[in-house]
């Protein structure tokens, strides 16, 4: 692979992952309802507590953790072929 077919790639891979980040962030949001961020007594940074909610909140969480486990997957697979490509150039 050449370095700019790589370059290429670990851009799109980067990309990815950003677009994973926001994705992951709006679903922990306080908006979502299924998440509340709270300060621990003694932590500086806030963490996501889940709150108790109806039945159909809990399934919209299990649908998004499921599209997720897709998404990882998917970038699971792209991040393999990345390496490969890249480990067969280095011989």
């Amino acid at each position: 692979m050449k370095k700019s077919q790589f370059r290429v790639r670990f851009d799109e891979l980067s990309t990815e992952i950003d677009w994973l980040e926001k994705e992951y962030r709006s679903f922990m949001a306080d908006s979502y309802g299924l998440f509340t961020w709270k300060t621990v007594p003694g932590q500086d940074t806030p963490r996501p507590f889940f709150r108790l909610e109806s039945e159909s909140k809990i399934r919209k969480l299990q649908e998004r953790m499921e599209m997720f486990s897709r998404w990882e997957a998917s970038f699971t697979m792209a991040f393999g072929k990345l390496e490969r490509e890249f480990s067969v150039d280095k011989r």
